[in-house]
């Protein structure tokens, strides 16, 4: 059994991309949130030397030096971009720059006639394969009373018009630039999991006044999806009772489809009737009854 994470409420690229372009966000607003930041501040390899990265869906906002690479979605019109300072600036006396002359915007760049776009089919969400223009480069990139940051950018623009350009960043500047956007891309797994869980299991909607009592819950809600899925997992090997919807068709079951199948079991062995064998089936309830039992399993 395979939950379709990718499958729930897939969103339509272009959609996204003009969600992500149109949010208002300011290019001084605030820093990375402090949970994140205690995570990220960890070695930058896990345990079994693999790199560790974190996406962001969060164009604009500016992100402080972390020790593992982070990605996220860059806005074309508010961020500005600057070169390193060059060697004879550095070589003048007096307080060294740590930045360096302007770079076009990323707007102009998409207009601009002289920018030499690479051709490329990249992987994009649910597997799909998109002939996109590419063109890459690094930047320093900062805000007042900052230590300028260096990125890798990544601008990508869709020859077919459907979609708007949008842009890509990684804070490690040694990062390929298709390997950038396989990161970015391998977010959306992680994230329909966490709406799932909030949208099912309460995640975040706790009101707790203390720090640590959040932290002790949140765990637990993550642990208690991975226990739904193993139990239907368990429940149904073979093919997981999938409800469809005539304007929605579903290929493969969610989480939702597997909250149901444990909902149903855990209620059917604690409530189901014991009927004499005399009476039979004669003026069963227990269609009405399977039909509630349905009904409530899909309740949020």
């Amino acid at each position: 059994m395979g939950l379709a994470g990718a499958q729930r409420s897939h969103p339509d690229s272009s959609n996204q991309l003009q969600t992500e372009q149109t949010a208002s966000h300011d290019d001084t607003g605030c820093a990375a949130p402090d949970l994140a930041r205690e995570t990220l501040v960890s070695p930058a390899r896990d345990r079994v030397g693999r790199r560790r990265r974190v996406c962001r869906d969060q164009p604009g906002s500016y992100v402080p030096p972390l020790a593992g690479p982070l990605c996220l979605a860059l806005a074309l019109d508010r961020t500005t971009l600057r070169s390193r300072p060059t060697a004879t600036v550095i070589s003048k006396p007096g307080v060294k720059p740590k930045k360096g002359p302007r770079q076009p915007k990323l707007t102009q760049r998409v207009t601009n006639r002289a920018t030499a776009w690479l051709s490329q089919e990249i992987t994009w969400y649910a597997g799909q394969k998109l002939k996109m223009d590419l063109v890459t480069g690094t930047a320093l990139w900062h805000r007042d009373g900052e230590d300028p940051l260096p990125i890798r950018w990544v601008l990508l623009r869709d020859p077919s018009g459907k979609r708007s350009p949008f842009a890509l960043f990684c804070t490690d500047p040694t990062v390929p630039m298709l390997q950038l956007i396989a990161w970015y891309v391998s977010r959306w797994n992680i994230e329909v999991t966490f709406e799932e869980v909030r949208a099912h299991l309460g995640l975040e909607t706790q009101r707790q006044w203390s720090t640590l009592a959040i932290v002790r819950t949140t765990p637990c809600l993550l642990g208690l999806f991975s226990l739904v899925v193993l139990m239907a997992h368990a429940l149904h090997p073979e093919h997981l009772p999938t409800r469809q919807a005539a304007w929605y068709p579903k290929a493969e079951p969610t989480f939702v489809d597997a909250l149901a199948a444990v909902r149903r079991h855990l209620w059917a062995q604690r409530n189901s009737p014991i009927r004499p064998a005399a009476l039979g089936s004669l003026n069963s309830s227990q269609p009405l009854i399977d039909m509630l039992v349905e009904v409530a399993c899909y309740a949020a």
